[in-house]
């Protein structure tokens, strides 16, 4: 699985998209988030406030190459390899949580992505959420956080 330099109309690099597993803080923040549609949207408001100091900075590194966590879900490449050991791609939610859902399906069976500057795309962010209600975003959202929380608690 190769992720490509993802970039967007604006110039903003979108990959790395995650480097690490995400921390046991960060975990609670989502659950918090999707707890409630109104809760969701009191933190869009402080984390668009504050982005400077909450930001996660993985998408900084995008001149380097080597193997990630998750490339951003708008473009992935997929390998001989992975099409010849794979019959389907992973993804039982719909716009939403693409990224953990091949990462787990290539886990586990010891694969990982790799991220290559080289390559680059163009991407016109949000042309396929932009027309949709953000709540009907967050929901999806929601259905993809819960099924990454059973998935994620089940391998602990």
């Amino acid at each position: 699985m190769v992720a490509p330099d993802i970039i967007t109309v604006a110039g903003d690099h979108q990959n790395p998209h995650v480097l690490s597993d995400p921390s046991k803080l960060r975990e609670l923040i989502w659950d918090i988030y999707y707890s409630s549609f109104g809760i969701a949207r009191i933190m869009g408001w402080v984390s668009s406030v504050s982005r400077k100091y909450s930001e996660r900075s993985d998408y900084k590194s995008w001149k380097h190459s080597g193997e990630i966590l998750q490339g951003y879900g708008a473009c992935y490449i997929l390998s001989p390899i992975f099409l010849d050991r794979f019959k389907t791609l992973y993804s039982p939610t719909f716009l939403m949580g693409e990224e953990y859902f091949l990462q787990f399906q290539l886990a586990k069976e010891g694969y990982k992505t790799y991220y290559d500057p080289r390559i680059q795309v163009t991407h016109v962010d949000h042309a396929s959420t932009g027309l949709v209600s953000s709540k009907l975003l967050w929901g999806y959202g929601k259905k993809a956080h819960k099924i990454y929380r059973q998935l994620s608690n089940a391998a602990d």
